[in-house]
């Protein structure tokens, strides 16, 4: 999430410094290991869509994030409780075999 919230800024950056430039600027882009030439007019709407859709990406995994956090903790909770019981149960079904080996005799 962070590298992808990294690759929005520099997109900002990016962005930011070519909208002063004139429409009619040759601006390079690196696109699946090819250099291609465009001007900044083709540039800058491709430039915003993929801020966009970065937001979007960032917003999604936040949001699936928060919902696998709220379960993991609704789960702790729930088998939490129910280790608390069996650790109960066990030591209860213990106490009396202890007890009842104590009063028995040696064997020989």
């Amino acid at each position: 999430m962070v590298e992808l919230e990294d690759e929005r800024k520099e997109n900002e950056l990016v962005l930011e410094s070519i909208t002063k430039l004139e429409d009619s600027r040759k601006c390079w882009r690196l696109i699946n290991g090819v250099l291609v030439e465009k001007t900044k007019l083709e540039v800058v709407p491709e430039m915003r869509g993929v801020i966009n859709n970065l937001n979007a990406v960032v917003k999604q995994i936040t949001e699936t994030l928060t919902a696998v956090r709220e379960e993991i903790k609704n789960l702790e909770g729930a088998y939490n409780y129910i280790m608390k019981q069996a650790k109960t149960t066990a030591q209860a079904q213990q106490a009396p075999d202890a007890k009842g080996a104590a009063k028995g005799g040696v064997l020989v």
